[in-house]
């Protein structure tokens, strides 16, 4: 007979990895938007997120803790987009591959495991303007050519990183 407390402690352990979830407005059409810029809410309710990296699968609302946030689904999000957070979205990452994205309001919580922030662009700016927390630091990968303004009031303590850049 297996006890409660080891079957509890089973359930506690965190993933061994992330999953990835894609930043897509439209559904299940091929890409993240229907045009070149993909603005949006991230928030408890809107169906924003893909699992599919095409963006041609259904969509679902963030997934929380466990994932990492990737702007965005295919290459067709190549304008300026803002995505508005809405209250406090758990994540372990931020991936930025295609288009000039800014990241305003609401909170980025890593909560107690090392933040990552990867600008995967070859060229221009993204920024993150809402608050980010956690307890166990950041990681910022930068992309050579690009930048990554952090320009929120953030809270997070911990060792921060810088990659590139």
């Amino acid at each position: 007979m297996t006890s409660p407390a080891v079957i509890a402690g089973l359930t506690l352990l965190p993933s061994a990895s992330a999953s990835t979830l894609y930043w897509d407005i439209n559904g299940t059409g091929t890409g993240a938007t229907n045009g070149t810029t993909a603005s949006g809410a991230w928030d408890s309710s809107t169906t924003n997120w893909s699992t599919d990296s095409t963006g041609a699968s259904a969509t679902q609302i963030w997934g929380g803790a466990g994932n990492v946030a990737d702007f965005s689904a295919g290459t067709n999000a190549t304008g300026t987009s803002t995505v508005t957070v809405t209250g406090t979205q758990a994540l372990d990452g931020v991936t930025f591959e295609e288009g000039a994205v800014k990241i305003t309001g609401g909170t980025l919580d890593f909560g107690a495991i090392a933040g990552s922030i990867t600008n995967a662009r070859t060229s221009g700016a993204n920024t993150m303007a809402g608050v980010i927390t956690g307890t166990a630091g950041l990681t910022v990968n930068d992309g050579t050519g690009s930048s990554l303004v952090l320009s929120g009031a953030n809270t997070y303590s911990g060792v921060t990183t810088i990659n590139g850049g």
